[in-house]
């Protein structure tokens, strides 16, 4: 780090004597960027990436830039945005990657090349998920329409390229998402979002078929597994848990491999509580009872040891609801409402009014604890459903998602007797 600062000063002087310079500066701090974000300092990620782009203003304003300075300031945009998002900051990361695909298209206009391509394929991948996080479905889907559109263009020119395959392979995830997810805005439709989950795991399934030493693409594959399970649970239940089996049997492969970065751990308790959701489904009470308890338990024991970088709050929310509503199934109801109850209290702490996508967990916690105590009939269930409305009433911004979610806990609350 104290090199990099070195390095910064030195820049800087040469770059206020020529101003030829101000490129190399700005760029210089987007790499600059990049490791203070990997040692988990956020904020002084975002003013680096932010310095850039101030730095390249500088020069736009005296000249137009010339075909690196472009491409430079492009990717400080999306840098701005990754860093926004990083932070919880929805709809500034939104703006950030809308700049950047708007100087994207610019840039393909003036020249169709393959890094052109290439960088609005990244920005619609960006806008199309920080779209999704605001709840700008149609919006979302359209991105990453034109994203998996100009992969396929570059592909053919391309056709073994690991990088294109990757980000083919995760535009069907995003758009998964986009219609059927517990933790992002979606359309609530699992039968669409199922197609996508699948052309994920088919994709992902051709990476490995094409590179068996890939452990990037061992690690899609092992996510891909247990979303089309998400998915498959609402049509066939059974189908779903053994793939969801599979999926965790991945990503213990991949562990015992010697892979134990946070990233595969982090997903492996992800692939437990979709294992649970799946046998639940399947009416295995025994096994989701189970498979959920593990799952949070190794959540807390991430939280625990890994303090700096756990970023699962919003997963451990949704394996403390299935622990819930699976011991509930069983008959434990005590100990189902300490998790139900948990999970509200775990929501609440990340809830920001103005992020939907943190109000969403809350928002689940609710409604999983209203379910709990509507069928043992208590009155509590009136209370839940009015705060979960009145977290949707407080949403600043109206939008379809908002307000589907909004009328079904009225109608929920309305059928209460």
């Amino acid at each position: 780090m104290a090199s990099y600062r070195k390095a910064g000063e030195i820049y800087e002087r040469i770059a206020a004597k020529n101003p030829a310079y101000l490129d190399d500066l700005a760029r210089y701090y987007l790499q600059y960027a990049s490791l203070v974000r990997f040692n988990r300092d956020l904020k002084g990620a975002r003013n680096l990436s932010e310095v850039a782009i101030q730095t390249l203003d500088r020069m736009r304003s005296d000249r137009p830039l010339d075909a690196q300075g472009e491409q430079t300031y492009i990717t400080a945009w999306c840098t701005l945005g990754d860093m926004d998002e990083d932070l919880g900051h929805y709809r500034q990361a939104w703006t950030s990657f809308s700049r950047c695909r708007e100087l994207a298209r610019a840039r393909l206009n003036a020249v169709r090349d393959p890094q052109a391509l290439m960088s609005l394929a990244q920005a619609d991948e960006r806008v199309g998920t920080a779209a999704q996080e605001l709840g700008h479905l149609q919006e979302a889907l359209q991105a990453l329409d034109e994203n998996e559109a100009i992969l396929t263009e570059l592909l053919a020119s391309e056709p073994r390229s690991p990088t294109i395959h990757k980000r083919l392979a995760l535009a069907n995830a995003y758009r998964a998402t986009v219609f059927y997810d517990d933790t992002n805005p979606n359309f609530g439709d699992p039968a669409r979002a199922l197609g996508f989950a699948r052309r994920y795991l088919e994709r992902t399934q051709e990476m490995v078929r094409s590179d068996p030493s890939n452990t990037s693409a061992q690690f899609s594959r092992a996510i891909a597994l247990h979303e089309v399970s998400f998915c498959l649970r609402e049509f066939d239940a059974k189908t779903a848990v053994g793939m969801a089996r599979e999926s965790l049997q991945r990503f213990d492969e991949l562990i015992a491999s010697g892979n134990t970065s946070y990233l595969i751990t982090s997903r492996r308790m992800r692939a437990l509580a979709r294992l649970a959701e799946a046998e639940l489904k399947a009416g295995h009470i025994r096994e989701a009872v189970r498979y959920a308890e593990s799952a949070v338990a190794s959540e807390r024991a991430a939280a625990s040891r890994d303090s700096a970088e756990w970023e699962q709050a919003g997963a451990f929310v949704s394996g403390l609801i299935v622990a819930g509503e699976a011991n509930a199934a069983a008959g434990n109801f005590e100990r189902a409402e300490e998790f139900l109850q948990e999970a509200r209290k775990e929501a609440g702490s990340i809830a920001k009014q103005d992020e939907l996508e943190t109000i969403i967990p809350l928002a689940n916690a609710e409604e999983a604890l209203a379910r709990f105590y509507a069928q043992r009939g208590s009155v509590q269930a009136r209370e839940c459903y009015r705060r979960v409305i009145g977290l949707w009433e407080r949403y600043p911004e109206r939008n379809e998602y908002v307000d589907r979610r909004k009328a079904a806990d009225n109608n929920l609350l309305a059928s209460l007797r």
